[in-house]
């Protein structure tokens, strides 16, 4: 069993998890590589490989790329890309025609 089992159970499509700890600023670099590529639109499991390939290849000190740093990082459910808006315009527009609406709302019952 584990905590991504509970999440799971908890209505989470997917999770990013280390099997055993490992040192903050490798988990951080990964990761940061990981959600670059899902923002590039790749798949969950295809942006994870290519963040530990990155990784690796990256590292300016070779022991950095020991498995031990990157392989405990592994990827539990919905494997699907993210479907991320292009852009926050719809979302502005959305916001702006809704205060609009209680402007108007606001004068017409003011009366």
């Amino acid at each position: 069993m584990s905590l991504a089992r509970a999440f799971t159970f908890a209505g989470v499509r997917s999770t990013v998890m280390s099997l055993w700890k490992a040192p903050d600023a490798q988990i951080e670099r990964l990761m940061i590589l990981f959600y670059q590529n899902l923002k590039e639109g790749m798949a969950k499991d295809l942006a994870l490989q290519r963040a530990k390939l990155t990784l690796i290849q990256k590292s300016t000190n070779p022991e950095l790329g020991h498995p031990f740093f990157w392989a405990g990082c592994i990827l539990n459910g919905n494997t699907m890309p993210l479907s991320l808006p292009s852009t926050g315009t719809s979302y502005g527009l959305l916001c702006g025609l809704l205060m609009l609406v209680c402007v108007l709302l606001v004068l017409i019952f003011r009366h």
